[in-house]
């Protein structure tokens, strides 16, 4: 079991675009463990990911990841990939007043030799032909910079955050 240590979080009670946790990413550690727990939401929500530099968000399209999603009681289950992208997509999906879970490790980002790497794993609840189902998904990618990252941001790309906390722990 890996050590964990809690670097920072933040979190909203009210509507916003985005959550920032900035300077977490050091060269004390070589990989982060990121949560974002979501405890409810106004409206259909995607939010997606994306690394910090030292200018802020990382918005060039070099966000490359794969995934696999999994609805349970339908059964449905699908894969993807999306290359050249401004973010990692789709890493949380909320409907209707319910909440959802992610985890996020990322690797070496603070390393300006290296690309950035993530795998992920979410959790939510998703209407379905008006049934609630649990929808799930689990994924890696890559950020395609070599540059030095220094924090992570959650964003709604067609709503607002209602109710979320994000949190960085550094894994020893």
């Amino acid at each position: 079991m890996p050590d964990l240590q809690f670097i920072n979080s933040t979190s909203t009670t009210s509507n916003v675009s985005s959550l920032s946790v900035e300077n977490c990413f050091t060269s004390e550690y070589d990989i982060y463990k990121c949560t974002y727990e979501v405890n409810e939401v106004g409206t259909e929500l995607a939010t997606e990911t994306r690394l910090l530099n030292s200018s802020g968000a990382v918005t060039s399209s070099n966000y490359d990841h794969a995934e696999s999603f999994f609805r349970a009681g339908s059964g449905s289950y699908s894969d993807g990939t999306t290359s050249n992208n401004t973010k990692f997509q789709y890493t949380m999906y909320n409907e209707e007043a319910k909440g959802g879970f992610y985890v996020m490790y990322v690797y070496s980002p603070f390393n300006s030799s290296t690309y950035t790497f993530t795998n992920f794993k979410m959790a939510s609840t998703y209407l379905a032909s008006s049934t609630r189902v649990i929808m799930a998904r689990t994924g890696v990618g890559v950020l395609k910079v070599a540059e030095s990252h220094t924090g992570i941001q959650v964003f709604a790309s067609s709503s607002n955050i209602t109710n979320a906390k994000l949190t960085v722990y550094g894994v020893k």
